[in-house]
């Protein structure tokens, strides 16, 4: 068998090791290859979980700039008295999706500048969706929006922790090749 990293998997018909009547042909296989392409599978696949977390990432973000948007859209077309309140942002927390809400609140400048912004977090809860009664100040467009962005990024959550199990199921994965290689 070759000892090529690159042309080992391309050279390895495995159909034909699991025949039984192929020992021969496994017998040429080492162990040490065996590990290095199972350590190669896991290493592809973390390279994929981690490629697919920013993939979400960004999808979330898109979904935060529609928000922003349509907040831009409100204060320009709007009075001032139609200010939306709820600012929401998307990002990567460790290696994870964070997906958050917050309440704004204006303080103007005593000398006619530009208002002061403070914000405050909203808390989620558990589960992977903000309850709406959170955003009971929002104007009517404001809560419209609030409401499909929070339903997108509930599922996108959910396919967050969906990832971060594979991660931990695939460290475990990994745990075992090492034990494989202890017993052995």
């Amino acid at each position: 068998m070759s000892t090529d990293k690159t042309s080992k998997k391309a050279n390895i018909d495995w159909d034909l090791l699991l025949d039984p009547k192929n020992e021969d042909e496994r017998s040429e296989l080492y162990l040490d290859d065996i590990e290095a392409i199972s350590r190669d599978f896991v290493l592809e696949i973390q390279t994929a979980l981690e490629q697919e977390m920013k993939v979400l990432i960004v999808e979330a973000k898109k979904r935060a700039d529609v928000h922003w948007a349509s907040n831009r859209i409100a204060r320009e077309e709007e009075d001032e008295n139609n200010q939306w309140r709820f600012g929401t942002r998307a990002r990567m927390n460790g290696r994870s999706l964070s997906a958050e809400w917050f309440l704004n609140r204006f303080k103007p400048e005593p000398k006619g500048g530009k208002s002061q912004v403070y914000s405050t977090y909203l808390k989620k809860g558990t589960g992977n969706q903000y309850d709406l009664s959170a955003f009971k100040k929002a104007t009517d467009d404001e809560f419209k929006s609030i409401k499909m962005t929070e339903e997108y990024y509930a599922v996108l959550r959910q396919r967050s922790n969906v990832l971060m199990k594979i991660r931990r199921l695939l460290n475990d994965y990994e745990k075992l090749i090492d034990k494989r290689k202890v017993e052995l």
